[in-house]
């Protein structure tokens, strides 16, 4: 269950800067009333709990005009993702690898908290030559506290944990251009950097500097489409686009020979259209990953 309230406020500080204040007020809870039982569960276990969160998510952006068409921005902002009720993890079987209670008897946590993460972004959007170029470009910060985070456990359970602390510091960068009146193209960079800075209930497995699973320190893209106008309005189009994704990791230890099949290799995807409209009308014949690239997503 969760209640929320929520808002934002706009101020004209001079002609060419705005100020953005917001705010969000959250009051949730997560509840179990359950009875575990059979081969795997091991004694009968009954669940009766609940779990209730509430706080503040302030927003605050600032913007300047410099000219109609370009514009500095920064923002600060705090988001959470709602924590949630883990399943039941056979303790038949996964004695070993959970951690025991003060009487020593083993467990796992049935409730995981929210996560919390502070954003602090700076960027500037831009056009030029009466619109025909558009740039936009930001970098970025993320403290991220209390992360949510799977545990898989050898006995083929899993459940999920709030880690301590992580960073992710990165910058994007996207162009477009029309060169003429029938060739546009465009293209953009994210670079990332996502570390753990705290291992916290985790520590025995993840470390100070070990990289945020499914993090690709690089992604990138290209696009192009060629225009061919045809009489009565009509038009004749091809656009493809390439998708790059750098290497991602499903392990905090890729220097471990056996965890090497949880490193994903970098792929490329390439896409393409093409289509004639008319009057209110679009045909187009398309094909998604055009060079059949298996990639390996998780």
């Amino acid at each position: 269950r969760e209640f929320a309230l929520f808002g934002e406020a706009y101020f004209q500080l001079t002609p060419q800067f705005k100020a953005t204040l917001g705010l969000r007020y959250f009051d949730a809870k997560n509840s179990i009333d359950n009875l575990e039982d059979g081969y795997f569960t091991g004694d009968p276990n009954l669940v009766v709990g609940e779990q209730p969160e509430k706080g503040f998510n302030p927003k605050l952006s600032l913007t300047y005009q410099i000219d109609p068409d370009k514009m500095l921005y920064g923002v600060v902002s705090r988001g959470f993702r709602l924590g949630g009720v883990n399943d039941v993890v056979s303790l038949l079987f996964c004695a070993d690898e959970l951690p025991k209670d003060e009487a020593g008897n083993p467990t796992f946590p049935r409730f995981f908290e929210s996560d919390f993460l502070w954003n602090y972004e700076l960027g500037f959007k831009g056009k030029w030559a009466g619109g025909k170029l558009l740039t936009n470009a930001a970098i970025f910060y993320n403290d991220w506290q209390n992360l949510q985070l799977s545990r898989p456990l050898e006995c083929g359970y899993s459940y999920m944990d709030n880690v301590g602390e992580a960073r992710t510091l990165g910058a994007e960068l996207e162009v477009k251009a029309k060169l003429n009146t029938r060739l546009e193209i465009g293209g953009g960079l994210g670079i990332l950097d996502a570390k753990i800075t705290d291992g916290g209930a985790f520590d025995n497995v993840v470390e100070a500097g070990d990289r945020i699973v499914f993090t690709p320190n690089l992604t990138a893209n290209a696009n192009l489409q060629y225009n061919i106008p045809l009489k009565d309005d009509a038009l004749l189009y091809f656009w493809s686009n390439l998708q790059y994704v750098s290497e991602r990791l499903n392990t905090f230890s890729p220097e471990d020979p056996a965890e090497a099949f949880l490193i994903f290799e970098p792929y490329t995807l390439i896409n393409a259209r093409i289509g004639w409209e008319f009057s209110n009308y679009r045909f187009s014949v398309f094909g998604r990953n055009l060079t059949n690239t298996i990639a390996n997503f998780g």
